[in-house]
């Protein structure tokens, strides 16, 4: 069935349960469109929610807007969204891994909503290949961010990592595998990495 199916309407999960289980709709590759609205008594996704829906170009996160928790893969592999509004997901306190792994067409996307996430997991927005630019600001009470964070976002040109200077621990390969970036001011994170990974950044970096 999920091989066929390209539009779905969620209209009554569960008898309006508060959590939504591992595995949502993963993996439903054809889905083109979904409609979230039976998910509005959800406060918690568990992980791989709509994982590797790669046909999926749009999606409204409204009826999320009670959700405080969400797992890992949140959205992983959506490769077909170019935009997506993070508004609804304002309660939520951490991100956990992978969120928005591989979601190769995103284009733009307003941190915002996330100004209240004290904690990153590792992946965060990895492989988003067509982000042109990115605005940390909102993650200004992060202190905590996990390996690979904006891994292999070629297309970013500059980014200014002050809003990060209140992080107390950087995982492994911040940044990692850059190729677009011309200058890069370390300092505000600087004494948060190791020094292989300053090491590994100088070409371009001003440190």
């Amino acid at each position: 069935i999920p091989a066929a199916v390209k539009y779905l309407a969620v209209t009554n999960y569960s008898g309006n349960a508060t959590s939504v289980r591992d595995y949502f709709l993963s993996g439903w590759y054809s889905l083109r469109a979904v409609d979230l609205r039976g998910l509005s008594s959800v406060t918690s996704i568990g992980n791989s929610f709509l994982h590797h829906c790669e046909a999926l170009r749009e999606l409204d996160l409204g009826p999320l807007s009670n959700v405080t928790s969400i797992g890992n893969d949140f959205l992983n592999g959506c490769k077909a969204l170019r935009e997506l509004d993070l508004g609804p997901l304002s309660n939520v306190a951490s991100i956990r891994d992978n969120f928005l792994y591989n979601c190769t067409n995103l284009t733009a996307l307003d941190l915002s909503p996330l100004s209240g996430v004290a904690s990153i997991g590792n992946f965060f927005l990895a492989h988003c290949s067509s982000l042109t630019a990115l605005d940390l600001s909102p993650l200004s009470s992060v202190t905590s961010v996990g390996g690979y964070f904006l891994a292999y976002c070629r297309s970013l040109t500059t980014l200014d990592l002050s809003p990060l200077s209140n992080t107390i621990f950087i995982e492994k390969c911040f940044l990692y595998c850059y190729s677009s970036l011309t200058a890069l001011d370390l300092s505000p994170v600087r004494s948060k990495l190791d020094a292989y990974l300053i090491k590994d950044l100088s070409r371009f970096c001003s440190l």
